[in-house]
């Protein structure tokens, strides 16, 4: 009869691993330290497929035990959620987003106008006064016409303009980012995900001009009554617009490519709007050299506004001391000046093209001649030229506008040229008193500008055309009533500032776009003659 062996005792582990990772009292026997957890994830992928194949095949026998891959799939599969459907929808997500970007522009107006309300000691208005006003602020930034007593007040603060801008631009961003990590369709097809962007960019729109006539419904009083149609619009504009870019340019950013994602570069992203646009390819350096001329208009403009300033900095402190707003009513004042620089410098633009700007009925502000009536009470409007100021020399800002075509086009003419020179004929490099070379040069670029006109003409053209319609574009809306009576004509004519800023862009432009490419005959006569 033989004695039964005692239980072996389970063997210990290495000593070099029991002193890098002792165990914690209370951890599980199976646990896997940090260090070994991407090698213990790799075994239970791999045991995983290995019992899925052995499932396939068929069952195991009876006496066989699960394999650990069963446990731990069993262990990490997660119910989903009752919502999580509802949480992925493109319509939703657009919508929420919407709401937000109303929320939260809203808020960063009405907290300055509550702070202000707070700390006012002559102040008789209420707290819901005070809100209204903060309302109307934001409805204006969407070119909201306000009915006043005896007129409306439709001026757009571009400014002003430029925060629901912002937290539009952000909400489309944030909605294509969101659809690119959780709708299904940016595994598969770009298409069905162009499909799911449209969905969620109509709930973007939907939701802003939804709650944007809320409040506009909301905030009317007595007083003032903003109207719900106007409010309506200035938000579909405004949401469609900014909303739509962003979520082209992150759509571009982070375009579908089956299971990969390839990433369109910043510098690219106008090219691939274009191509999105189906912008045809010869007009696209045009508008681009429109653009950068209107650009570079804006920089004329802007240093002319500077100057203005300057020179009417005492008549501005004096506005701004006889106002006496206080400390917090004074930081407001000053940031609602700045919010209307914007809308400054557009004037500033009608200025430097000649046809100027209106701050009344009756009143006019051109270099030709200031002639100006009653004035609001608004420190900004210190700057503005005396009366009686202007003719002479103050004409040659008009240069302005010519500089800024033909900075345009030198750079359109690098990088999309014309037609190459022919090359000069040889009876141009005959020798002698220089007679008939003058005159073979002059033929051959009389022949080049026959040549280059047409093509030269239409290109300047078109960067005059550009630009102007986009001047024309800022010039409706930096202009409007503002009030009751004489104020019911403020900023500059739209169809006058285009009309002026197209031809003086056009005209350098074509200055520029004349003249022959390469070198001149004469030179390349003397050139030749001299490496024989």
């Amino acid at each position: 009869m033989s004695t039964p062996r005692p239980p072996r005792p389970p063997a210990a582990p290495p000593a070099d691993d029991a002193a890098a990772h002792p165990r914690v009292e209370g951890e599980p026997l199976d646990a896997v330290s940090p260090a070994e957890a991407p090698q213990q994830e790799v075994l239970e992928e791999e045991e995983l497929e290995q019992g899925l194949e052995g499932d396939a095949v068929g069952p195991g026998a009876p006496g066989d035990t699960p394999p650990s891959s069963a446990r731990a799939s069993a262990d990490v599969v997660v119910p989903a959620a009752p919502g999580g459907a509802l949480l992925r929808s493109p319509m939703l997500i657009g919508l929420l987003a919407g709401a937000q970007a109303v929320l939260g522009s809203l808020l960063c107006v009405v907290a300055p106008v509550m702070a202000v309300w707070l700390v006012a000691s002559r102040t008789g208005a209420t707290w819901d006064g005070a809100l209204r006003v903060a309302a109307d602020g934001w409805l204006l930034a969407h070119g909201t016409a306000l009915a006043v007593p005896g007129g409306s007040l439709a001026l757009w603060p571009l400014g002003l303009a430029l925060l629901p801008v912002a937290w539009c631009v952000s909400a489309g961003r944030r909605t294509a980012v969101a659809l690119e990590a959780t709708h299904p369709a940016s595994r598969s097809a770009r298409s069905g995900l162009d499909g799911a962007l449209a969905v969620a960019m109509a709930g973007v729109v939907a939701s802003y001009v939804v709650l944007t006539t809320a409040v506009a419904l909301v905030a009317g009083s007595p007083v003032v009554r903003p109207g719900p149609g106007s409010a309506a619009l200035g938000a579909l504009v405004v949401a469609g617009a900014s909303a739509g870019a962003a979520m082209a340019a992150a759509r571009l950013r982070l375009s579908a490519a089956g299971p990969r994602r390839r990433a369109v570069p910043a510098p690219r992203l106008l090219p691939a709007l274009a191509d999105l646009l189906r912008v045809p390819l010869a007009a696209r350096p045009v508008a681009a050299a429109g653009g950068r001329a209107l650009a570079w208009c804006l920089v004329g403009a802007g240093a002319c506004l500077v100057v203005s300033l300057a020179a009417g900095a005492p008549q501005v402190l004096d506005l701004h001391r006889a106002l006496d707003a206080g400390v917090v009513g004074g930081a407001v004042l000053v940031l609602g000046q700045l919010l209307l620089l914007p809308t400054a410098l557009v004037w500033a633009l009608s200025w430097t093209a000649g046809p100027g700007f209106a701050v009344g009925a009756g009143t006019s502000v051109t270099p030709g001649g200031t002639d100006l009536g009653l004035l609001p009470a608004l420190p900004l409007l210190g700057g503005l030229p005396q009366q009686g100021t202007g003719g002479g020399w103050l004409w040659v800002v008009v240069v302005l506008p010519v500089a800024a075509g033909a900075v345009a086009a030198a750079r359109l003419r690098l990088l999309a040229p014309l037609a190459a020179p022919h090359p000069a004929p040889a009876g141009s490099d005959v020798d002698g008193d220089g007679g008939e070379e003058d005159a073979g040069a002059a033929r051959h670029l009389r022949r080049e500008l026959a040549r280059r006109a047409l093509p030269a003409l239409l290109r300047a053209a078109g960067t005059g055309a550009v630009a102007g319609a986009s001047a024309a574009l800022l010039a409706a809306l930096s202009s409007g009533p503002v009030g009751p009576g004489a104020l019911g004509r403020v900023g500059p004519v739209a169809w006058e500032t285009g009309g002026a800023v197209g031809l003086l862009v056009a005209l350098g432009a074509a200055a520029v776009l004349l003249v022959p490419a390469g070198v001149g005959p004469r030179r390349a006569g003397r050139a030749r003659s001299g490496e024989g």
